[in-house]
């Protein structure tokens, strides 16, 4: 993460606990919102669909992403749209998120031609950033991001602070409120919460190193 992702970590930990989980709280109810009321369904003349990819196991895309690549798919059936898979290499697998999604797409029946890989970043933050030179090099202007429902805030806030406006699309039909889904709505909260603060710390310092790496 380097200095400054440990630091604003430290400093968005230290904000949560002198406000009494006051600011987290709303991040929670940011994200919670956003799971309840996300579209399961995008306009006909999108253009692209970007895909945030995920961790992989054993090479193979896991539950959520698999969600995410089905959304894709049916987006595609509708529309014509292209899809942008965004993921690289990550742990100790030996093929990228990107590529595990497209082999998942092709053997439902998407041609390669209608896939666009970007196999080098990280994490969401990352997969945005490059995928905005995607989205300019191709002149795109109608475009959306399919991912699952507690993803979604944190997407969109990243996204904005590029310079990006992604109709969102969620992977699942409807949102669950089963108990087994509150630790990750709680941890996309705790992210949001960092990046907000990030951006706050580094528009405070005027940090040109962290500013670019955000917007």
């Amino acid at each position: 993460m380097g200095g400054d992702g440990w630091f604003t970590l430290a400093l968005s930990t230290t904000i949560i606990v002198f406000t009494a989980g006051v600011t987290i709280s709303w991040m929670g109810y940011r994200v919670l919102r956003q799971a309840r009321l996300a579209p399961a369904r995008c306009d006909a003349d999108i253009e692209l669909v970007l895909i945030p990819c995920m961790r992989l196991l054993a090479g193979k895309p896991n539950p959520d992403f698999r969600l995410r690549l089905e959304r894709a798919h049916h987006l595609h059936q509708q529309t014509g749209c292209r899809l942008l898979l965004m993921g690289g290499v990550t742990g100790s697998e030996t093929i990228s998120e990107a590529d595990a999604g497209k082999q998942f797409l092709v053997a439902q029946g998407i041609a390669p031609s209608a896939l666009i890989l970007e196999d080098g970043s990280r994490n969401t933050l990352e997969n945005l950033r490059n995928s905005r030179e995607q989205l300019r090099h191709g002149n795109i202007r109608r475009y959306a991001l399919a991912s699952n429902r507690y993803h979604l805030a944190r997407c969109q806030a990243l996204a904005n602070g590029l310079g990006l406006y992604p109709a969102l699309c969620a992977a699942e039909d409807h949102f669950m409120a089963a108990p087994s889904g509150w630790p990750r709505l709680l941890l996309e909260a705790f992210y949001l919460h960092w990046y907000h603060t990030g951006k706050w710390w580094s528009r405070l310092s005027r940090s040109r190193h962290s500013l670019s790496r955000i917007s």
